[in-house]
């Protein structure tokens, strides 16, 4: 999981193309940036810096694990 809040000014896009997937699985949008083209790995660099977490499967309910710091 990602907190992308402070990236959104600084993404080169509009915001707009990446508020519709917050709160949501975006894996297959980040891989495609939804056009079919990956993201650069400058790009998957800069993303770790956003990490907050990891989403575990398991039950009804998913559990977040925070990365170890």
């Amino acid at each position: 999981m990602y907190d992308l809040s402070a990236y959104l000014p600084e993404h080169p896009t509009p915001p707009s193309i990446i508020l519709p997937w917050c709160g949501k699985e975006a894996t297959e949008a980040y891989q495609t940036k939804a056009k079919g083209r990956a993201h650069s790995p400058r790009a998957d660099q800069a993303l770790a810096n956003y990490a907050i977490g990891v989403l575990e499967s398991g039950g009804p309910v998913a559990a977040v694990s925070r990365p170890a710091e």
